[in-house]
């Protein structure tokens, strides 16, 4: 697992200890359904291996090839921003909040700052991703804060008030729980490009 709470989710519905042998073992007593529904419940990350045909039946794969790649709005807020792109950083001036995780999400706001933008990744604190740090904060400046701290809350909400561009990659509706919906977002700064990379919405 890249992330100790995913697999502390996992050894805690498969009952055994962080030993590969162990959990290859429990893991093969489990109907892949049955454990991916497990670990997800347990509040971890779990997806079966399936054929394209039999995602092509299963309720989710329904779901997302009724959906179109992406959902695009444009708000009726906007604020001016006083960019001075060039050929060479395009993207030179505009501001980017990063709160994403592994691995579009990183890899996204990574580019932006290849091209010029400011990007600051906000990690909490007991975050860790030791085998791809190089890949996800290249180009980046990188801080980290507990959001579940009223003060940190004040602290993201001036962040923002500065920021252009947010991209996140939290669960649906983790960021509204923490007073942030895309309203709020908004409210804070107009014409914000608010970008959401979910792989589990």
């Amino acid at each position: 697992m890249n992330a100790p709470h995913h697999r502390d989710a996992a050894l805690a519905v498969l009952g055994v200890a962080a030993e590969k042998d162990a959990v290859a073992r429990e893991v093969s007593r489990w109907a892949a359904d049955n454990l991916e529904t497990a670990v997800m419940s347990g509040r971890g990350c779990a997806a079966t291996m399936r054929s394209i045909a039999e995602w092509k039946v299963h309720p989710q794969g329904q779901a997302v090839a009724g959906e179109p790649l992406l959902h695009l709005s444009i708000g009726d807020t906007f604020s001016p921003r006083d960019w001075k792109m060039s050929r060479q950083q395009p993207f030179k001036g505009v501001r980017v909040l990063d709160l994403t995780r592994v691995l579009a999400g990183p890899v996204a706001t990574r580019f932006l700052a290849g091209v010029g933008a400011e990007v600051l990744r906000i990690d909490p604190p007991w975050w860790d991703e030791p085998v791809v740090v190089l890949e996800v904060a290249l180009g980046k400046r990188c801080a980290r804060i507990d959001l579940r701290q009223a003060s940190n809350r004040e602290l993201l909400e001036h962040l923002l008030k500065g920021a252009d561009v947010l991209i996140h990659g939290y669960r649906p509706d983790a960021l509204a729980r923490l007073g942030f919906d895309a309203e709020h977002r908004q409210e804070l700064s107009p014409g914000l490009v608010d970008v959401t990379l979910d792989a589990y919405g």
